[in-house]
């Protein structure tokens, strides 16, 4: 195609210069042939409602009630075994600095030499929660 021109000149334009493209580009991409949609995007600089809303709602039987019950003010339910469960559990919540503390710990071998890294991995409580709710 290039034959059919008198000048042809390649540019690299990077790509947070090139949205509207990178956009038209993956609209076309994504369609199939014979379905043609149009994109219209538009940036506001003002909002375009005057207030935000919030409507308040019961946390009624939701299954993390329990979970920020304890973390939040250190409540556990009278039931031993579902306060056992809620406790051992909601150990596995920590920040992003105590999780990194905790994935270095892991990494460097700190807590303990007589444990291979892939078996002490497999010990590391992963970040799902809702597995055994």
């Amino acid at each position: 195609m290039a034959f059919n021109f008198e000048i042809f000149m390649l540019l690299h334009v990077p790509r947070d210069q090139n949205k509207q493209a990178d956009l038209l580009a993956k609209l076309a991409s994504t369609q199939k042939r014979g379905q043609q949609k149009s994109v219209i995007h538009e940036s506001l600089s003002t909002p375009t409602i005057d207030r935000q809303e919030v409507w308040g709602i019961e946390g009624r039987g939701i299954w993390m009630g329990p979970f920020l019950a304890y973390l939040k003010e250190d409540q556990l339910p009278e039931d031993p075994g579902e306060a056992k469960k809620i406790a051992r559990e909601a150990s596995k919540c920590v920040d992003r600095e105590e999780a990194a503390d905790i994935i270095q710990e892991v990494h460097e071998g700190v807590c303990g030499t007589h444990i291979e890294g892939r078996a002490l991995a497999s010990k590391f409580p992963g970040p799902d929660i809702t597995s055994r709710l």
